[in-house]
C-alpha cells in the first residue's frame, strides 16, 4: 500500500519528467527553425553571383599596339588616284570596285558620231595603258578583271578594254579565229547593261544561240530575246544574256571559270 509521501514523490517525479519533455520539444523546435532559416539564406544566396577573386595567373593577354597608325586608303580611292593619272577627273562617269573587278566608265562627249575620231588610236592606247596600270596596282588584291569603257554623250559604249586588251571598238571589226565560241568568266564579267548583241558577240567571240523570244507586238523596244553560250569551266558551264529593245538588261551564268 502506498503511503502519502510516496504519492507526493511520484507526483514530483512526474512533474519533472513533463518539464524535461517540454524543454526537449522546445529545443527541437528552436533547432528546426534555425535550420530552416539557414536553408532560406542559402537559397537566397544561390541566386546571386558570388564575387570571385582575380587570379594573378590569368590566361588572358592584353596586347597593346604601339605602332604609328597608317592612313586607311580604300581600294576605290586607290583606283581613282590611278585612273586620274590618265583621264581628267570630270570625264570619269563612274568607278566601281568589287571583290572581283574594277569597272570604270569614261565619258568623252566629243567622240560621238559615226566618223572615226582623229586621235582614236591614241585614245585606245591610253585606255590600254590605264587598264594595265590598274592591273599592276591591284595585282595582289584578288581582283581578276579590269574593265574600262568609253561612252559618248548619249552613254553609248564606243570602246571596251578588258585587262589591257580591246574587246570592243565601235570602229573595228574583230577576227574571232583566235577566240573560241565558248564564254569564259572574264568575258561574262565584261558584258554590261546597255550593250547590244554585236558588242556582246565581239567580247565572247560568237553570237551564241537564241533560246527564247517574247514579242508583245508593242514595238521593237518591248521585244525580249535571250541568247545562251556554252561556258568554259566546270561540267555544264553556260551563260545567258537577255536583251530588250536590242540592249542587255540582265545576264546569268553557271560554273564559269
Amino acid at each position: 500500500m502506498w503511503r502519502k509521501g510516496d504519492i507526493h514523490t511520484k507526483s514530483a517525479g512526474n512533474m519533472r519528467g513533463k518539464v524535461f519533455i517540454a524543454i526537449l520539444v522546445a529545443s527541437l523546435c528552436f533547432l528546426s527553425s534555425c535550420s530552416s532559416a539557414e536553408k532560406e539564406g542559402n537559397k537566397a544566396n544561390s541566386n546571386q553571383v558570388p564575387d570571385l577573386p582575380v587570379s594573378s595567373s590569368s590566361n588572358t593577354t592584353v596586347i597593346t599596339d604601339t605602332t604609328d597608325p597608317k592612313p586607311d586608303t580604300s581600294q576605290k580611292d586607290a583606283a581613282s588616284a590611278c585612273v586620274t593619272e590618265f583621264f581628267d577627273a570630270d570625264t570619269i562617269s563612274s568607278l566601281t570596285v568589287t571583290e572581283q573587278k574594277i569597272e570604270v566608265k569614261i565619258s568623252y562627249p566629243g567622240t560621238s558620231g559615226e566618223a572615226v575620231p582623229d586621235d582614236w588610236s591614241a585614245v585606245c592606247e591610253n585606255f590600254s595603258a590605264a587598264s594595265n596600270s590598274l592591273s599592276e596596282d591591284f595585282s595582289e588584291s584578288g581582283i581578276k578583271n579590269i574593265i574600262l569603257q568609253l561612252v559618248d554623250s548619249e552613254d553609248t559604249i564606243m570602246l571596251t578594254v578588258l585587262n589591257g586588251k580591246t574587246s570592243y571598238s565601235k570602229y573595228e571589226t574583230f577576227d574571232y579565229s583566235d577566240n573560241p565560241p565558248t564564254i569564259s568568266l572574264e568575258e561574262f564579267n565584261a558584258i554590261q547593261t546597255g550593250m547590244n548583241l554585236q558588242e556582246v558577240t565581239d567580247i565572247v567571240g560568237s553570237p551564241g544561240t537564241m533560246i527564247s523570244e517574247v514579242d508583245l507586238g508593242m514595238g521593237y523596244e518591248y521585244r525580249t530575246v535571250m541568247f545562251q553560250w556554252d561556258g568554259e569551266g566546270s561540267l555544264g558551264a553556260n551563260a545567258n544574256v537577255t536583251f530588250q529593245g536590242g540592249e542587255v538588261i540582265s545576264k546569268a551564268q553557271f560554273g564559269l571559270e
